[in-house]
């Protein structure tokens, strides 16, 4: 008897380890009759998955009501994102509820979230928001060449009064990629509870980046110093080697925006010093 109590408990935590080692990460959101839901990959691979949905009550315990009309067989590139919506009929009859949305992956280990919503005599409830900001990637790019501007749309819900920096950048490690850094191309904006706001983010990658996989992630950031929180969305972005092309424009630094030169001094002072060094060196030449 002790040996298969043992047995059990080895079982559960087999069971366990399996779910919280899973690929996928499940988030999203609950409405009236639409489950948005967003499948995060955290690894540097592609993942296959089928995703299926179940409504439960609460009784003594959770009962499943019905398998919702909406699973999928699909798959994730590495470090990418895929939204899907399912929609369903909200129970009328008062009482707590939860659609279990779990997605079984392909080497054998699964990954699940439940979404809870109540329903009382006035109808449904709307839940209350888990993340006080959420971040939605609504157009990127998958792959980029160096030096090449591209744009990052974003949506961004702030679920309570507070201000907000919104930027991108593309990293490997703890290197950063993008041509002006990690946060040059930040917008700040004071958000109302509930409100959203979209954000077409400019970034290119350095020259230096040679061909692989790297990460593009989309911050949200609130507050300063150590005091700061941060809000992430991740997702994998292909870079492709490209030579430097001497006839186009690149991006401007941070310096060359503030009209300074990487030697300190203001470009107004250094381009006319750089113009008058072929005048310089023919006189030195006579005098010699």
């Amino acid at each position: 008897m002790l040996m298969g109590c043992k047995t059990a408990v080895l079982l559960l935590l087999v069971v366990a380890n399996l779910a919280s080692a899973a690929e996928l990460k499940i988030s999203g959101e609950l409405h009236y009759n639409s489950l948005e839901v967003t499948l995060q990959n955290t690894v540097d691979h592609e993942v296959s998955f089928s995703l299926d949905f179940q409504l439960k009550e609460k009784a003594t315990e959770w009962k499943l009501l019905k398998l919702l009309n909406c699973s999928v067989n699909g798959s994730v590139g590495p470090l990418d994102s895929k939204s899907l919506n399912c929609s369903y009929t909200t129970p009328e009859e008062a009482g707590q509820y939860k659609i279990y949305a779990r997605a079984d992956i392909l080497n054998g280990t699964y990954t699940y979230k439940d979404f809870a919503f109540d329903v009382d005599d006035t109808g449904f409830k709307e839940p209350e928001p888990k993340e006080d900001v959420v971040i939605k990637i609504l157009s990127a790019p998958e792959g980029v060449k160096t030096g090449e501007e591209f744009f990052v749309l974003v949506n961004v819900t702030s679920h309570k009064k507070t201000d907000l920096e919104v930027y991108s950048y593309v990293y490997d490690g703890k290197t950063c990629y993008s041509f002006g850094g990690w946060n040059e191309n930040a917008e700040r904006y004071g958000f109302k509870e509930g409100e959203s706001r979209v954000f077409n983010l400019s970034d290119s990658v350095i020259h230096d980046a040679v061909n692989g996989t790297y990460k593009l992630k989309v911050r949200a950031r609130e507050g300063v110093g150590d005091g700061a929180k941060d809000y992430d969305l991740v997702q994998g972005l292909e870079v492709e080697q490209v030579p430097v092309d001497l006839f186009k424009e690149l991006p401007k630094t941070q310096d060359q925006k503030s009209g300074t030169a990487s030697s300190g001094l203001p470009i107004g002072i250094l381009l006319p010093l750089l113009g008058s060094l072929p005048l310089l060196a023919l006189a030195i030449k006579k005098m010699l």
